[in-house]
């Protein structure tokens, strides 16, 4: 909104409020103070009963298991911790602005160092910083977020257009379809959401891969106009639609489908 029509006291106040959400993640996420965040419970990842957390899953905890730097919630800070450094430039505030845009900055290199083991993105343990080897989606946050080097981007791709991984019958299953807990009616164990395949979409079109990102769009919107409804996730084997109708962040095709004029 501040973009299309700038308004100083919305953002004043929009300003303060994301101050005080960056500043509970660097408090209370991290508990190894290596500046990566990390989720506490299945349930805050938005992720439920994705395998990325069968490994670390700990029934005498009071969170339900232990702390992992996901590299989605990374990728989304570092957006976050960018957007406050250009707001406190706008609002004149010099100071916390570089102070924002350095840690954006190393929040960014870390993912990229850390999480990155040649191949893929994988999520880290907190403090022992051991890799989770599932391949997920969500690596393809460091497209959208623009966390990853060309190099690393052009190794993702070929892991999205791979059959025996994510280029599915609908795309992006919630773990890779060469998994042996792939379940491709899952509900985070298999299935596709729409909302992983905009973020991916996106991420295509940040780094130049232009037809590539129309190749999933076409995929995908095909696949979802054979019913009347937007649903809230889909066999990733069959392309039949699943859960709940009418679900809200499945409407997401309808910006893909503008920009691509389909």
């Amino acid at each position: 909104m501040l973009e299309t029509s700038w308004d100083e006291g919305f953002a004043k106040k929009a300003f303060k409020v994301l101050l005080k959400y960056d500043e509970w993640w660097n408090k209370k996420r991290d508990e190894d103070f290596d500046l990566l965040c990390s989720y506490h419970d299945p349930l805050e990842s938005g992720w439920d009963d994705s395998v990325r957390w069968d490994d670390v899953k700990v029934q005498e905890s009071p969170h339900g298991m232990y702390p992992v730097e996901a590299v989605d919630l990374n990728c989304l800070l570092y957006k976050q911790r960018s957007v406050l450094s250009h707001l406190a430039k706008r609002l004149g505030f010099g100071e916390l602005a570089k102070n924002y845009e350095n840690l954006a900055q190393q929040s960014a290199q870390l993912v990229r160092k850390k999480m990155w083991d040649g191949d893929f993105f994988y999520d880290l343990v907190s403090g022992s910083h051991k890799m989770l080897k599932v391949k997920t989606p969500a690596a393809f946050l460091t497209l959208f977020s623009r966390v990853a080097d060309n190099s690393q981007a052009k190794t993702l791709v070929k892991h999205l257009f791979n059959k025996e991984e994510f280029w599915t019958a609908f795309p992006l299953p919630t773990v890779s379809k060469d998994h042996p807990k792939y379940d491709p009616e899952g509900y985070w164990r298999g299935r596709s959401w729409v909302n992983l395949v905009w973020f991916a979409y996106h991420g295509l079109k940040n780094y130049g891969f232009y037809e590539e990102a129309s190749k999933l769009a076409k995929k995908v919107f095909r696949a979802m106009k054979k019913s009347f409804s937007c649903r809230e996730n889909y066999n990733s084997a069959t392309a039949e639609p699943m859960g709940a109708v009418d679900f809200g962040w499945s409407t997401l095709i309808l910006d893909i489908a503008k920009q691509e004029a389909l």
